[in-house]
C-alpha cells in the first residue's frame, strides 16, 4: 500500500526545512487520480494528506515567487493526470464543493468527477484552521499524520482561538474571532455554531450568550509561521 499521507509529512518537512524537494514533487508527479481514490480511503486520510499538500506548496509558492496574480485558482501543483489549485483543494476537496465566495452557504452547481472523486464525505469545520495562506493571520503549519489528525485538528483549533480572540475584560460576553468566521460563516454553523465552538473548547463560560464581532486580518507575508510541536 502507498502510504500518501507519509510522503505528504515528508515533503511539507522538506519544504519547511530548505532542503532539496525536487525528489519528492517527483513523486507527487507519479500519483495519478485512480491512486488518490485508492489510497485515501477516508476522510481522515483526505484531510490529513491535503492539508499537507496545500502547506506545502503554499511555502514553496511563496518562497520563490511570492503571491502573484491569480495565485489560488492557478493549476500548478501536479499530478499525474490532474493539475490542481490551491482553491481545489481547499473548495472543492475540503469543504466538499463550496463556492469559494459563498460563505459556506452555496454549494457548486457542477463538480467534475475528479472532485466527485477525491473530496471528503463530510465538510470538517477544523481544517480552515490548518490551511495556512502565507499571511501572518494564518494558522500555524502542522505536519499531519493519519493516526492523529483528529487529535491535531482539535489542538490547533483550540490554540489558534486561545491566540487570536480577544475577550472583554469588561464584559465577559463579548468577543472578537478571527475573520475565518465571517468568510466561511456557514461553514461554521452561523453564531449559534461559532457559540458553540468556543463553548466546546472552554473558551466562554457555558451559561453565556456571547456576542461576536470578527477581527481583520493581517496579509502581511509570512512563510515560517509553523506550530511548536511541529515535526
Amino acid at each position: 500500500m502507498v502510504d500518501l499521507v507519509k510522503l505528504s509529512q515528508e515533503v511539507l518537512l522538506a519544504s519547511k526545512l530548505g532542503k532539496e524537494i525536487d525528489f519528492f514533487n517527483k513523486r507527487i508527479e507519479e500519483i495519478d487520480t485512480d491512486s488518490l481514490f485508492q489510497f485515501l480511503p477516508d476522510d481522515n486520510s483526505k484531510k490529513a494528506f491535503w492539508i499537507n499538500i496545500y502547506n506545502t506548496f503554499i511555502i514553496q509558492s511563496m518562497s520563490s515567487n511570492g503571491k502573484g496574480k491569480d495565485f489560488y485558482s492557478a493549476r500548478f501543483i501536479e499530478f499525474k493526470d490532474l493539475k490542481l489549485s490551491f482553491d481545489d483543494i481547499e473548495h472543492g476537496i475540503l469543504r466538499k464543493s463550496k463556492i469559494k465566495l459563498g460563505l459556506g452557504f452555496l454549494n457548486k452547481w457542477k463538480v467534475t468527477d475528479w472532485e466527485n472523486t477525491l473530496r471528503v464525505n463530510q465538510l470538517d469545520y477544523r481544517v480552515h484552521f490548518a490551511l495556512n495562506c502565507g499571511a501572518n493571520s494564518c494558522p500555524p503549519i502542522t505536519n499531519y499524520s493519519m493516526e492523529n489528525v483528529n487529535t491535531q485538528l482539535c489542538s490547533n483549533t483550540k490554540n489558534y482561538l486561545c491566540d487570536t480572540s480577544v475577550f472583554s475584560t469588561t464584559r465577559s460576553n463579548r468577543v472578537k474571532v478571527p475573520r475565518l468566521f465571517l468568510w466561511y460563516f456557514a461553514d461554521f454553523g452561523g453564531f449559534k455554531g461559532i457559540k458553540n465552538i468556543y463553548r466546546k473548547y472552554n473558551l466562554v463560560p457555558i451559561d453565556t450568550e456571547p456576542k461576536f464581532s470578527f477581527l481583520s486580518y493581517d496579509w502581511t507575508m509570512n512563510v515560517e509561521n509553523f506550530s511548536v510541536d511541529f515535526k
